[in-house]
C-alpha cells in the first residue's frame, strides 16, 4: 500500500511528488546527510529522514521563504494569509501585487508575494524573464488554498536545515569540504531543468533569470564526477533525449522510466524520465 506523500507548501515546477516512489528506490530514504543543489519545492527532502540537510535553489527569493518559515512560521503564516481571500483572488489585485514584487527590493516581502503568485499564477509555473521580472499569467482558480498545515510540517522537519542560495557549483564546492563533520550515509541528488526534449525548441529552464543552458548540464556532469568519492550515493534527475548520453557522459549507470508531467505538457501524457547514477 501506498503510503501519503508529504507535500511542500509551495507550488513549483518540476515537483518530484509524482514520482516519489520511484526515486527513493534509489536514494537512500534515510541517513546522515542529504544534499540538494536544486531543491526547488524540497519535495525529496520532504519524504526523507536524514538527520542533516543542505538544501539549495538559485531562486534567492523562495530560499528567503524558507528561511522565513524555518525562522517564524507563525508570522509567515499570519501575514501570507491576508492574501488568501476572495477579494485578493481577481485578475485586478493578480496583477498588482505582481507588479509590486517585481518592483520591490524587500527580501522578505518579495518572499511573502511569491507565495501568493505561486498558489494563483497559471499552472504554478514560476516563470521569470531575462530581466528578472515575474511574468506569469494568473490561473484560473476558485478557492486557492493556504498550505497552513504543509507550512508547519516545513518548519518541523528542517528546523535545522541549512539553506543556500548559491550557484550549484559553489553549493557543492563548500558541502563538500564539510563533509568529513558527517558520518555514515551521505546522498547528493541534482534536479536540474532539463534538457531539451526531441523535437522541441526548448523546454522550461526559466526558473531565474538566467535559464539554464546545455553547457550547464555538462558542468553537472563533471561535478558529479569529481565529487561521488566524497558520497555514498550521486544521482541526477532529466529526461530522456538523444542529447544525454553526450552530455552526461560520465554517468556510470542510466535508469529510464514513465512519469506524468506537470510543465510542458498539454495533454500530461507520460514522459521518459531518467535518473543518471554517478
Amino acid at each position: 500500500m501506498k503510503t501519503a506523500k508529504a507535500r511542500s507548501f509551495i507550488k513549483y515546477p518540476g515537483s518530484k511528488l509524482l514520482m516519489m516512489d520511484r526515486l527513493l528506490k534509489h536514494v537512500p530514504a534515510k541517513g546522515s546527510l542529504l544534499v540538494e543543489a536544486f531543491c526547488g519545492g524540497c519535495s525529496l527532502s520532504l519524504n526523507t529522514d536524514y538527520q542533516h540537510y543542505c538544501l539549495n535553489d538559485a531562486n534567492a527569493d523562495l530560499v528567503s521563504l524558507y528561511r522565513m518559515v524555518q525562522r517564524d512560521h507563525v508570522s509567515v503564516i499570519r501575514e501570507a494569509s491576508r492574501l488568501f481571500t476572495q477579494s485578493t483572488n481577481t485578475h485586478d489585485f493578480y496583477y498588482q501585487i505582481r507588479n509590486h514584487f517585481n518592483a520591490s527590493s524587500d527580501r522578505e516581502e518579495r518572499a511573502i508575494l511569491l507565495l501568493y503568485l505561486s498558489k494563483h499564477c497559471f499552472n504554478g509555473l514560476l516563470r521569470f524573464n531575462a530581466k528578472g521580472e515575474f511574468n506569469t499569467p494568473m490561473g484560473r482558480y476558485k478557492n486557492p488554498y493556504f498550505p497552513i498545515a504543509e507550512i508547519t510540517y516545513f518548519a518541523e522537519k528542517f528546523a535545522s536545515a541549512e539553506f543556500y542560495s548559491l550557484d550549484f557549483v559553489d553549493f557543492i564546492q563548500q558541502v563538500t569540504m564539510k563533509l568529513p563533520q558527517y558520518s555514515g550515509v551521505k546522498s547528493c541528488y541534482l534536479d536540474p531543468p532539463y534538457l531539451p526534449l526531441d523535437g522541441q525548441g526548448q523546454t522550461f529552464t526559466q526558473y531565474t533569470a538566467e535559464g539554464f543552458k546545455t553547457e550547464r548540464h555538462m558542468e553537472i556532469d563533471r561535478l558529479s564526477s569529481s565529487i561521488r568519492p566524497h558520497f555514498s550515493h550521486v544521482l541526477v534527475s532529466n529526461h530522456y533525449c538523444k542529447t544525454l548520453k553526450a552530455t552526461y557522459k560520465s554517468a556510470k549507470r542510466v535508469i529510464r522510466f514513465k512519469v506524468s508531467r506537470t510543465i510542458s505538457s498539454k495533454a500530461r501524457r507520460p514522459a521518459s524520465e531518467v535518473l543518471l547514477y554517478y
